[in-house]
């Protein structure tokens, strides 16, 4: 006679088969599903803002003061021009909503750039 297929030393076997087949069909699934459709590169680089505002919000209060932006200015003379651009209630603070404008202009500036030099790559030389 065949042997039971489920006897009691493959029921283990069949059970982390079973269990396995069903993890591998469904976490494809589901990470499909949480994907977002994007020209966007996979992970922008780290945001110049974030940078900025690590080194010159010296108190951790989200915005850049009067005189943290006199620091910042004086460590460049573009960043005078930064400052004013984005502070558009002309307060001379730039606060939350200013910098995250500032934020998304920086990323879009990134996509932007990202997409220039994938396309660069893409593009074949032209022949002679």
């Amino acid at each position: 006679y065949p042997k039971n297929p489920m006897n009691s030393n493959n029921s283990p076997r069949i059970l982390a088969a079973t269990l396995a087949a069903v993890f591998l069909t469904t976490v494809p699934l589901a990470s499909a599903k949480s994907k977002k459709t994007s020209n966007a590169p996979a992970t922008l680089p780290p945001n110049i803002v974030t940078q900025i505002m690590q080194k010159y919000d010296t108190n951790h209060d989200g915005e850049l003061s009067t005189d943290e932006i006199r620091v910042f200015a004086a460590a460049d003379p573009t960043n005078a021009k930064i400052a004013k651009t984005f502070d558009t209630n002309n307060d001379y603070v730039l606060q939350a909503d200013e910098i995250a404008k500032w934020r998304s202009s920086e990323d879009q500036k990134a996509r932007q750039s990202s997409q220039k030099s994938a396309s660069a790559k893409t593009t074949p030389p032209p022949s002679p």
